[in-house]
């Protein structure tokens, strides 16, 4: 069964995962954290319309800028939006 809401904070930290998706995933209630992961080049949350407190994605350096627009573009964000140490070198 896909995942369309997290009742809480959304965490993705994992140095050897290249992608993640959540291709039904709507609603965060709380943080939504990208970080840290050395090898992810792809995030795809296509359906992502709400995050209820912070966005941080950061220490992700094979994730693009285009791609985290991608990512955030659209996004209702309830707290702060915090990106830094992305991007391929």
């Amino acid at each position: 069964m896909p995942i369309e809401e997290v009742g809480g904070f959304l965490f993705v930290a994992n140095s050897f995962v290249s992608s993640v998706a959540f291709p039904e995933l709507r609603t965060v209630d709380e943080d939504f954290n990208i970080i840290f992961n050395q090898n992810l080049s792809q995030a795809s949350f296509p359906k992502l319309e709400f995050v209820g407190s912070n966005v941080i994605i950061e220490a992700n350096p094979q994730l693009s800028e285009a791609e985290i627009d991608e990512l955030i573009a659209g996004v209702e964000i309830g707290g702060e939006v915090r990106i830094m140490n992305n991007e391929p070198s």
